[in-house]
């Protein structure tokens, strides 16, 4: 209830803006992503549609115009129209000039579709192709890869990133493999994004690991502090449960790098190199 009340308030401010004047662009936008935000998708794309047409419309508020869909369809012609304006969106995304400087305004609603019973793997691939063409950054490798050599008389130096390897769902199935490698073979470092809630499941981790860090700064700065570890692989547990991971994966931080079923979809990224799996049958997704 006080959540719906605040939205109510915020709601009735944009308005009250909007009354005084109609045309500004960027208030529109902001109503439009906060009704977004609740799933109210018709009026959204109605308030971003006048807002494109005043032509204030850089990429960031264009990728939240095209990358968004539903959490809940109410039929298969609904999800195949949201899905085939996704497939535009991209197209129409990837012709536009211009570059995503901040990937935090970059809405994808990659989220949803694996929600669809479809194959994602088409849409997906696109995404991260376009996520590469718009975001440059994004496509970083370690000043390590190039002279990497399979470890001879060391152990084997792997990190597991995810924010989410805390008292949740991630953090208790991965806790045995991660507590479980041999640290005579393995040296393992755990890798949070910032902002990750400090609780007893992280503490007891990391202090079962060799070294854990949280990063700092922006993406850059992410990919720097990642590739100063020296990685010989590097596992993902949930790509697609969580912006941060999502894009950090897409730079080449170690010479191996795995995906596993946190999130039940394919990730479309082709800096990823395995899926990790487990005797009990998965659906392809």
């Amino acid at each position: 209830m006080e959540g719906k009340m605040d939205e109510d308030r915020a709601l009735e401010c944009y308005d009250k803006s909007l009354e005084l004047n109609s045309k500004k662009a960027k208030i529109l936008l902001r109503k439009a992503k906060l009704l977004l935000r609740y799933d109210r998708h018709t009026e959204s794309h109605e308030l971003l549609d006048r807002a494109l047409a005043l032509g204030d419309s850089p990429l960031p508020n264009c990728f939240a115009y095209w990358l968004t869909v539903p959490s809940i369809m109410e039929s298969r012609l609904a999800i195949a129209k949201w899905r085939a304006r996704y497939q535009h969106g991209i197209e129409t995304l990837m012709a536009m000039e211009g570059t995503l400087d901040d990937l935090k305004e970059s809405a994808s609603g990659s989220f949803e579709l694996a929600y669809h019973d479809e194959d994602d793997r088409p849409l997906l691939e696109a995404l991260s192709r376009l996520f590469r063409a718009k975001t440059p950054e994004l496509n970083y490798t370690a000043p390590h890869i190039a002279a990497w050599q399979p470890p001879h008389n060391r152990r084997i130096r792997i990190g597991f990133c995810s924010q989410f390897l805390v008292g949740y769902t991630i953090g208790k199935l991965y806790q045995g493999l991660i507590r479980g490698l041999d640290r005579q073979h393995f040296e393992v470092v755990l890798i949070y994004p910032p902002q990750v809630k400090r609780d007893a499941v992280r503490q007891a981790l990391s202090q079962s690991c060799d070294g854990a860090i949280e990063l700092r700064g922006r993406q850059a700065e992410w990919q720097a502090q990642v590739a100063a570890l020296a990685l010989d692989a590097l596992f993902y547990p949930d790509i697609g449960m969580s912006p941060a991971t999502y894009f950090l994966a897409h730079a080449r931080l170690a010479p191996v790098q795995l995906v596993s079923y946190g999130h039940p979809d394919t990730t479309g990224i082709d800096t990823l190199d395995y899926f990790l799996g487990a005797d009990a049958p998965l659906e392809p997704q």
